[in-house]
């Protein structure tokens, strides 16, 4: 959604991704 305005890494997507699975758990 955003990569044009700031793109992301992927290491960060997901580790962002991985954060939001462990608050969800």
């Amino acid at each position: 959604m955003f990569s044009d305005y700031c793109p992301l890494p992927d290491l960060f997507v997901e580790f962002l991704i991985q954060m939001q699975a462990g608050c969800l758990l």
